[in-house]
Parts: structure tokens; C-alpha cells; sequence
């Protein structure tokens, strides 16, 4: 059994990573979103933003615990809700894959062909 521990989302930093009650930053695995001054920075840490600041969610750990930075490692859930893959799928991140820790990479790069071939967000505008 996949143990998930709920947190209360206080501060979305980016588009994959967050701070949690705790002082913790968590950057969400399997996913990676433009950097600040980039395109689609803003829009990405405001969807993430509307999906989960200030909620309580739960966080799924899987091979590592933490990554170079000091930031744990987790997925994301609103309820049955997966935040890292609905990020991806509606085109705010990338599907990106952070070996070991690749239990949900399958998943998470077919719902980017999916915002692709959608012209999803602002990572896959029609054009």
C-alpha cells in the first residue's frame, strides 16, 4: 500500500513547486514547469495556485525522499484528484521524468501527448 500523508498547501512557489504548513518546499515529481521570466511561468504557478493553495491535500513519496535542493519529493493529490498529472494534461508542465522516482512517468507523459495533440494551455498553443 502507497502511503499519503496530508499538508496543507500555504504557498504556491511555481508551477511544480509548492510550501507546505511545515516550512517544507515539495516540488512535485514527474512534471516541470518554465521558470520565472519565462513563458507560461505566471500561468502555470495560477492554475496550480487555483487547484491548491490553502488546501489541504495529500503527498505521495516515491523512491526518493528528497531532491539535491533540500525540497521533498512527492506527488500530489486533491482528494482522487492527481495534481502532478492534471498540471501536464491541461498544458501549465511538462511531463519529466526524475529517476528513480518514475512509479506515475507512463501515465504523466501520455497526458502530455494528450495536451499536445489538444493544443493545451500555454505550453501547447495552436499555431
Amino acid at each position: 500500500k502507497i502511503e499519503k500523508n496530508p499538508a496543507l498547501i500555504v504557498r504556491v512557489v511555481d508551477g511544480d513547486t509548492v510550501k507546505i504548513e511545515s516550512g517544507e518546499s515539495v516540488r512535485l515529481i514527474g512534471i516541470d514547469s518554465t521558470e520565472r521570466g519565462e513563458e507560461c511561468f505566471e500561468e502555470a504557478k495560477q492554475k496550480l495556485a487555483g487547484l491548491i493553495e490553502s488546501k489541504i491535500v495529500y503527498l505521495e513519496k516515491d523512491v526518493e525522499d528528497k531532491d539535491k535542493y533540500g525540497r521533498l519529493l512527492r506527488y500530489i493529490y486533491l482528494g482522487n484528484y492527481f495534481i502532478n498529472l492534471e498540471m501536464v494534461k491541461t498544458g501549465f508542465a511538462y511531463a519529466y521524468e526524475y529517476p528513480p522516482s518514475v512509479r506515475h512517468s507512463k501515465e504523466i507523459a501520455k497526458a502530455e501527448e494528450i495536451a499536445i495533440n489538444e493544443n493545451a494551455g500555454c505550453l501547447w498553443p495552436a499555431g
